[in-house]
Formats: C-alpha cells, sequence, structure tokens
C-alpha cells in the first residue's frame, strides 16, 4: 500500500522535509505520484542559499534572471538541461540546485571553454581593472564585468563586458573619465550596477535592455573614501562616519545617518545579508559594538552586543548566525564567535591562534591564514556551526588572492608559478592549473583584510618584504570567480573568459 496516499499530504510533507537532497530527489523519481509530492517548493528551499530564495520570491522572470551559457553549443552548457527560464512557477529552488550541481560538476572535471578578450578588438589600447565586488557568486548575478578602457588619444571611459557565448563590450557606461575625481568602488548583480564616483553615487539598471538604461545619480555623499555593498533590495554605501542605504526598486533613499567624531571613531563593518543589516562600530569611549538592523521594518535597530577588544577584524553572515572574530594585540585573547543572528546571543566561541582569514560555507567557518604571497602547506581550522565542532584540515595551497565557489573549491594564485590553480580543498586535491607565463599576481586588499605590517611575525618578515619588493615591479594579474565563471586580466590587457556553464 502506498502511505503518501492514504496519509494527508500536509503529513507527507512533513515526512519528506526531513530527507537529505539526494534522498527527496531518489523520492521524486519513484512515480508521478511521489514526483508531485516530493516537488514542493518549501521542501527544496533549505538547499539553497538567502540570495538564491531571496530571487525567488522576485521572480518576474525578467531577462536578468534567464540562465546565460558560455558554450556555444547548447548542448555542452547550461542550456542542455534547461528548456524554459530558471525562475519558472514549477521549483525555482530545484532549479537553483540544478544549476550549480552542472556547474559544480564541471569545475570539478575540468569542462569549459576559453574565450579571449583584447582592446584592440574594440578600438581600444589598454584594460584596467577596477575594483569591484559581487556580493552574490550565482552565475546569474556575475554576468557583467566592469573595466577601465584606454583610447588611442589617452583618454579612459568605463564600459561593460557581458560574459556570455561571445564576450564583448555591450556598453559604455563613461565615455571620460575626469583623472581628477577618484573612481572609489563599484558593485554589481544581476539586476543593476553601481559605482562611486568622487562624490556621487551612480546607478545603472541591467534588469532590461541595455540600450534603454541610462546612468542615474541616485545621491551626493561628499569627498572621503567610501566602501559599497547591495543585496538583493538594498544599496549600502558607508566611510567612517556615514551611513546611507537606498532602495534599488525605487532609488529612494532609505536611511542616511553620520555619527558623530566626538562619539564614535569609526564604523568599522558594515555585513548585509537578506534580512538584516549588521553594523559594527568603535566608539570613543566603550569599545566595539555590534548593532542588528531589520531590512523588513526600514532598518530600525534591533539587538546591541558588545565586545571589549583591541581589533575587531571580521564579520560574517550565514542563515541563521552571525561569524564574528576579534583579536587582541598581543593575541592572547583571539577568538571567533557564533551569535544567534536574531537576538545576537551567544552560541559558542573557538579560541583561535592566527591572525587570518575566515570564511563561511554552508554550515562550516573556515579559520586560516590567507598566506603573504608564497603558497604553502597551511592548516585549516573548520568550525561547524551547528555543533560547534571543531577540525584542522591541512590545505596545500592558499595565497593572498584567492576564492572559494561551491562546498569544495578553491581557486588561487601559485607565486612560484606564476599561474591560476583550482583546488577540491576538501580532499586536498588540484584539479586544473592555468597557465600565466611570465606574470605575477597582484595581491589586492580586500575589505576583510586589516592586515597591518605590525601584525606580522619576524618568522614571516623576510619572506613578506621579499615578496612585496617583487610585486612591486612586477607587472598585474588579477582574476575574478563566479560559480559559472573565472575572468583573468594580465599586463597584456588579454581578459580571458574560461565559461564552465
Amino acid at each position: 500500500m502506498d502511505l503518501t496516499v492514504a496519509l494527508p499530504p500536509k503529513i507527507v510533507e512533513k515526512i519528506f522535509s526531513y530527507l537529505q537532497l539526494k534522498d527527496l530527489l531518489a523520492c521524486s523519481e519513484v512515480c508521478v505520484g511521489w514526483y508531485r509530492l516530493a516537488n514542493n517548493v518549501s521542501l527544496w528551499e533549505p538547499f539553497v542559499s538567502n540570495i538564491e530564495n531571496s530571487w525567488v520570491s522576485h521572480s518576474e522572470l525578467r531577462e536578468c534572471d534567464a540562465i546565460t551559457s558560455n558554450f556555444l553549443d547548447d548542448s555542452q552548457g547550461l542550456k542542455s538541461i534547461f528548456q524554459f527560464k530558471p525562475l519558472s512557477a514549477l521549483n525555482p529552488c530545484k532549479m537553483f540546485i540544478r544549476q550549480r550541481n552542472f556547474l559544480k560538476h564541471n569545475w570539478v572535471n575540468g569542462i569549459y571553454t576559453e574565450h579571449c578578450i583584447q582592446p584592440k578588438d574594440f578600438g581600444l589600447t589598454k584594460f584596467s581593472q577596477v575594483k569591484v565586488e559581487y556580493p552574490s557568486k550565482i552565475a546569474q548575478d556575475c554576468l557583467y564585468y566592469p573595466i577601465l578602457g584606454t583610447r588611442k588619444n589617452g583618454e579612459e571611459g568605463l564600459y561593460l563586458v557581458r560574459l556570455d557565448e561571445n564576450p564583448r563590450i555591450v556598453h559604455k557606461l563613461i565615455e571620460t573619465m575626469d583623472k581628477k575625481v577618484e573612481f572609489h568602488a563599484a558593485c554589481v548583480m544581476r539586476d543593476c550596477m553601481v559605482w562611486i564616483l568622487g562624490g556621487t553615487v551612480q546607478f545603472f539598471d541591467l534588469s532590461s535592455q541595455l540600450e534603454d538604461s541610462e546612468v542615474q545619480t541616485i545621491g551626493e555623499i561628499g569627498e572621503k573614501y567610501w566602501n559599497l555593498t547591495m543585496n538583493v533590495d538594498y544599496i549600502v554605501v558607508w566611510c567612517e562616519q556615514s551611513l546611507y542605504i537606498w532602495c534599488k526598486k525605487t532609488l529612494d533613499l532609505k536611511l542616511s545617518r553620520k555619527y558623530q567624531p566626538d562619539q564614535v571613531s569609526a564604523l568599522h563593518r558594515v555585513c548585509l545579508s537578506n534580512e538584516l543589516l549588521i553594523t559594527c562600530v568603535r566608539f570613543v569611549e566603550s569599545g566595539y559594538t555590534i548593532e542588528t538592523h531589520s531590512t523588513k521594518s526600514n532598518f530600525e535597530s534591533k539587538f546591541l552586543r558588545k565586545f571589549d577588544t583591541d581589533i575587531f577584524k571580521i564579520i560574517k553572515s550565514s542563515k541563521k548566525s552571525i561569524i564574528v572574530g576579534v583579536f587582541s594585540r598581543d593575541r592572547a585573547e583571539n577568538q571567533v564567535y557564533v551569535l544567534d543572528n536574531k537576538t545576537l546571543s551567544k552560541k559558542f566561541s573557538q579560541p583561535i591562534t592566527a591572525l587570518g582569514k575566515l570564511e563561511v560555507i554552508d554550515n562550516l567557518v573556515l579559520i586560516y591564514d590567507g598566506g603573504i604571497c608564497i603558497p604553502d602547506f597551511k592548516e585549516m581550522m573548520k568550525l561547524n556551526i551547528l555543533t560547534g565542532e571543531c577540525t584542522q584540515q591541512g590545505v596545500s595551497a592558499i595565497a593572498f588572492q584567492h576564492s572559494f565557489v561551491f562546498d569544495n573549491i578553491l581557486v588561487t594564485e601559485n607565486y612560484n608559478s606564476d599561474s591560476i590553480e583550482v583546488w577540491d580543498w576538501r580532499k586536498n586535491m588540484k584539479l586544473l592549473h592555468f597557465n600565466a607565463e611570465n606574470h605575477v599576481l597582484y595581491v589586492p586588499i580586500s575589505e576583510d583584510d586589516d592586515s597591518d605590517f605590525d601584525d606580522i611575525d619576524e618568522t614571516d618578515g623576510c619572506a613578506f618584504i621579499l615578496a612585496m619588493k617583487r610585486l612591486s615591479s612586477a607587472k598585474k594579474l588579477t582574476f575574478h570567480v563566479s560559480e559559472a565563471r573565472l575572468v583573468t586580466l594580465d599586463w597584456d590587457s588579454q581578459l580571458k573568459v574560461y565559461g564552465f556553464g
């Protein structure tokens, strides 16, 4: 007797909710009846990220939500498994999972296509990078790549490259860059690009036909060093003494906050998730304070938590937790805290020794030394957010410039061989090797990297100084990683796109 027929649908759904992904998929292939029961969106939601879930709730089937392949032959790319748009009414969460599994398979098995863009193909003499952040690594969120292009008369413009099966410049965002006006940062997601130029915040819509879009100035914020991020709904810009938030849909300013210098020495960190804005403020007299703000209720303050520490280095957010790394200058009280994201109450903490980096992947917090410039064998600490269990794992090569993607892929520079390597970090196994002859990789300093030369061990000093001297006179190679692509820009101004979907 088929109990799924005899039992009420809600009871069957409750039973299915305890299944792991592979078991849920197996149940969906038993018969038509089980397929319909197992295809319930609520059963698949726990297996997708917060960002993906947010896009599902915005699923108006816009052009920017469509699957884009890097393969000219549709039988090799993502389009071979998607005959319709990914945010369909059937089960958009399942579509995201199928997309991710397909791309992950191609990374692991070295299935990719390579494209090369050169400035001369577009009447330019040189490409230069801009500082750009991608808050999401989902394929649809990383389809566009901003780049500076130099013309024959020496003038620079800001251009937009589309990274599909025929990568090319598709739009000129700024005709001529004023060299006296600083370009601070850019941020890209699937529906828009935002950047800070001088004292203005500028917006460009990517959700429809680009020829119908125009660059809009959405705010005047003054000449300072600004940081920028966004989520599905909001754009957030901040510096040490100010915080601004705009609604992406209406471009209305939702929040403007200025901190008094006699009370606040710095707005130290900002972390934006889909439901929370998390700020870390350093007060003049009382040290660091974390504050959470609800994105669903006009960013009203929800909870506060104070930390008595010398250095507040890192804030990361997962589905149900906030991960905080705090350090003392004498390294006597280095801790990673896992806090409840609703109440900021401490779930647990873990003492650590290294003044390194921190990455959140699924239910794991990875704590490791990001390296200087020369990759070598390193011990990585793995902290389970759900259980508090802490284990160690060796990883052969993590250098300064690196990126994690999926739950097992690490893309890193290899300074010694002037190349980019792809590793399965869980198995400590090298998967791919991209040569970059006669190039040395550029070391970017990211928002999460507060490294001060005074914090470096004496034993590391010689290697660090040698590496910095070599880098200062070297050409630069930069790379960007998403779930679907690896993009590199070398000193010959060749923009290479390695597409995995």
